[in-house]
């Protein structure tokens, strides 16, 4: 059976309104991307874009 790792990540919604922190934001979620991270959720709330992430734990 597949086992995941799971991570959480929160970001100011108020820093993602400037276009350099939207970019820097794709940068990060690319370099999960190729430690194997893949997004499998985003839900805003008051203050903060929350991302949720998983990825297969290797060797299990």
């Amino acid at each position: 059976m597949q086992r995941w790792e799971y991570m959480i990540r929160k970001t100011d919604l108020k820093a993602l309104s400037q276009a350099s922190r939207v970019d820097l934001e794709r940068v990060r979620l690319t370099e999960y991307g190729e430690e194997g991270w893949e997004v499998i959720a985003a839900v805003p709330s008051q203050d903060a874009l929350i991302i949720f992430l998983k990825r297969p734990i290797e060797g299990q």
